[in-house]
């Protein structure tokens, strides 16, 4: 990754940070299911795709078949997830199930798996492959342990957003 590429991805990420922050604030000082955060969640976690294609473009020279194979099942959980949003927020049946459980458990065992890939590879400091790894399960037990202030719901209400911020 050139230096220009690289201050992108750095600025896409500290934007992502600042709206998964946003959000997971939002919904601990408003405890309550609000089903418009459904829609607000896509863009945060729409530019968390980008980061990871541009984090799979900078391990491009040095892909072997696990970051190769992970790396696109994690594209396609991240298509899942967005499609599965849009059918949650648009009450669509027919894509309503990706945006929950199905989408989120690819997503998370994507993410780990893609992270498990990129240690093998060493392009990205230990730090960058344990925040792959521990982005999602984090946020959820996040958003369990804040359960008390922000109850869980099973839409409209991103507590865990918050833990999403601190790789960042």
């Amino acid at each position: 990754m050139d230096k220009k590429s690289a201050v992108t991805a750095s600025r896409v990420a500290f934007t992502t940070a600042i709206l998964w922050a946003a959000l997971g604030i939002d919904s601990l000082a408003r405890p309550y299911q609000d089903n418009r955060r459904d829609f607000v969640v896509l863009v945060p976690f729409t530019l968390t795709s980008v980061v990871l294609w541009l984090i799979g473009q900078t391990q491009l020279t040095a892909r072997d078949r696990l970051e190769r194979v992970t790396f696109w099942a994690l594209m396609n959980a991240c298509c899942l997830t967005v499609l599965g949003g849009i059918g949650n927020v648009s009450h669509n049946a027919l894509t309503e199930h990706l945006g929950f459980p199905a989408g989120p458990v690819l997503w998370t065992v994507g993410l780990i798996m893609y992270g498990i890939a990129s240690w093998r590879i060493r392009i990205f400091p230990r730090y960058v492959v344990w925040t792959l790894i521990l982005f999602e399960p984090a946020s959820i037990l996040t958003g369990v342990a804040l359960s008390s202030i922000a109850p869980l719901h099973d839409s409209g209400s991103y507590a865990g957003g918050i833990e999403k911020a601190v790789p960042c």
